[in-house]
C-alpha cells in the first residue's frame, strides 16, 4: 500500500522504501527525532495551535479539515524546515494548501489506484497540476536547502538532518532530505 503514495511523496520517502535502503533511512532519521527534540517541537506544536485557536470565538463556524491543515502546513514549514515568515515561507504555504486541497480531487485519488491515469498532460489537468505544485515545492525546498549549508544551522528537522552521515560517512542528498 505504501507504493500508492510514491506518486506523492517520491522516491525518496522512508514510505516507500524497503531493505536496506529503508534501514539506512530510518537510521538517518533517528537523531531529529530524540526524545529531548521531540520535546522542543512539541511545544512549538502546541503553541502554533493556541495561535490558531486564538483567532476563534464560540459560536464561529470553522471547516475542521481547514484549520486542521493550516496548523499542519505552519509544522511542516517551521518545525520540519525551520523557515519562518518570509517570502518562502508564504509561497511555500500556499502551495502546501493548494497541493493538499487537490488531494480532495477523486481524479487524484482515482490516479494513485490506477497508474495509467498518471499522465502529466500539463497544468489544466488534475495530474500535470499536481505535478507542477510538486516541481514548483521542490523547487523552494532545494533553494531553502542550498541556503542553508551557507547559515549556520538550528535546531529544525531539516537542519539536523543535514548533519547526519551514514556508516558510510555520506550525508543525506538533497533529493532525500
Amino acid at each position: 500500500s505504501n507504493q500508492l503514495l510514491r506518486p506523492l511523496v517520491g522516491d525518496y520517502s522512508v514510505f516507500g522504501l524497503a531493505g536496506q535502503r529503508h534501514r539506512r533511512e530510518r537510521k538517518l532519521l533517528m537523531p531529529p527525532f530524540h526524545r529531548d527534540q521531540v520535546k522542543n517541537y512539541g511545544q512549538l506544536i502546541y503553541d502554533l495551535t493556541n495561535k490558531a485557536a486564538e483567532n476563534l470565538s464560540v459560536g464561529d463556524r470553522i471547516i475542521g479539515r481547514v484549520l486542521v491543515q493550516d496548523i499542519s502546513i505552519e509544522v511542516i514549514l517551521r518545525v520540519v524546515f525551520g523557515l519562518n515568515d518570509g517570502q518562502r515561507f508564504d509561497r511555500l504555504k500556499m502551495l502546501l494548501v493548494e497541493f493538499s486541497d487537490l488531494l480532495q480531487n477523486p481524479l487524484i485519488i482515482s490516479a494513485l489506484f490506477l497508474p495509467v491515469l498518471q499522465k502529466d498532460w500539463g497544468r489544466l489537468t488534475p495530474w500535470g497540476y499536481l505535478k507542477l505544485l510538486q516541481r514548483q515545492i521542490s523547487q523552494l525546498l532545494y533553494a531553502e536547502i542550498q541556503d542553508r549549508k551557507q547559515q549556520a544551522l538550528s535546531q529544525d528537522i531539516l537542519s539536523l538532518l543535514m548533519t547526519v552521515q551514514d556508516e558510510d560517512g555520506q550525508p543525506m542528498s538533497a533529493e532525500e532530505l
